[in-house]
């Protein structure tokens, strides 16, 4: 499984921050025949080997291990409590504004099974026109509490619960939940398949790093980095782009259709400006659409990686995404493929 259907499989699982394991799962099952070693961590994190040949070559930016990471978690809340009506009140943990998620479909539960619901709220016309995040509740259909707790239980989970579909002709769109980041996730599945199928080993060992917890500031990308140890560390995102109408210029980070962009600095880190450059140039070069970010918000798992031991040079490759965070993103198909190819380029050429 590739591409588009592979991306599909991911982000249509379960895995909000701090219950990745249906996600983990997935990714294991279609890393395992690609690679020579796969660990889970303490805390959760999958890392997965492919050897390098050990030859030494004279300037390098990596001359023992590179590190590719991408979080496996999507943005969700858990349950605080039930009432005796059996509605489930949520606790925010990286969900968005009240006002953007009544009436939603979401799922609720754990690794072990979930169940369907909507996100309700008093009607707007009786609350003054607007919705604080503390007045929601789930309803899963449950006419008591007793009833609610057969199904799900304060401490369970919540995500969206939105389809996966492609949208237009050429250069489609791919819409669903969890793109930010199993876009990330599904890229390193990709490239470590052709890098196996076509038999290439670079000279370095590459370490390819399914992380959790990123969307709440707690990422495990610190453990992984501690335990691969990198020269270099370089991060697979989903970015917020707002190439939409009515948005002034100077908030866009990039266009999509134009390619991944490349971070020079963010709200967490300033990135290693020779990596940039190199990956910037490297798209020049080997004819693949590439983008210099060019609003520095936000940040990602490059903020832990850089200062896990003596320092790490980051770099991060994001994918323009639109309404991030969301119950929907969308990306454009040929920005993801895009992206498979620069990282690939990358490991060839670094």
């Amino acid at each position: 499984m590739k591409g588009m259907e592979l991306l599909k499989e991911l982000c249509m699982a379960f895995g909000p921050s701090g219950c990745e394991d249906n996600v983990a799962a997935r990714i294991k099952e279609q890393v395992l025949p690609f690679a020579d070693e796969v660990t889970t961590d303490r805390l959760g994190s999958l890392l997965v080997l492919y050897k390098g040949t050990g030859e030494v070559r004279e300037n390098t930016m990596v001359p023992r291990r590179l590190m590719f990471a991408a979080h496996m978690d999507e943005v969700g809340f858990m349950i605080r409590s039930v009432d005796d009506r059996g509605f489930l009140y949520p606790a925010r943990m990286s969900v968005g504004e009240g006002r953007m998620l009544t009436g939603r479909s979401v799922s609720v539960g754990n690794e072990n099974g979930q169940v369907d619901g909507f996100i309700g709220a008093v009607p707007a016309h009786k609350s003054g026109g607007s919705t604080d995040f503390g007045a929601l509740y789930i309803d899963i259909g449950a006419k008591n509490k007793a009833e609610a707790e057969k199904y799900a239980s304060k401490g369970d989970f919540g995500v969206f619960r939105t389809e996966f579909e492609v949208l237009g002709g050429a250069d489609p769109l791919w819409k669903g939940k969890a793109i930010d980041d199993r876009l990330g996730c599904a890229v390193l599945c990709d490239v470590l398949a052709e890098l196996s199928e076509t038999g290439y080993r670079p000279p370095f060992d590459t370490w390819f790093c399914f992380t959790g917890r990123e969307e709440i500031g707690a990422s495990t990308a610190a453990t992984a980095a501690y335990a691969v140890d990198p020269d270099v560390g370089i991060v697979l995102e989903a970015t917020a782009v707002s190439d939409v109408y009515g948005t002034d210029e100077t908030w866009q980070v990039g266009k999509q259709g134009d390619g991944p962009l490349v971070s020079l600095i963010d709200a967490g880190t300033i990135y290693d400006r020779d990596l940039a450059n190199f990956l910037l140039d490297l798209g020049e070069r080997e004819n693949i659409p590439v983008q210099s970010k060019k609003y520095p918000g936000g940040t990602n798992d490059t903020r832990p990686i850089s200062k896990v031991r003596t320092g790490v040079r980051v770099a991060a490759i994001s994918s323009p995404t639109r309404y991030i965070h969301s119950a929907a993103c969308a990306v454009r198909e040929s920005d993801y493929h895009s992206m498979v190819k620069l990282v690939t380029a990358a490991i060839k050429n670094l």
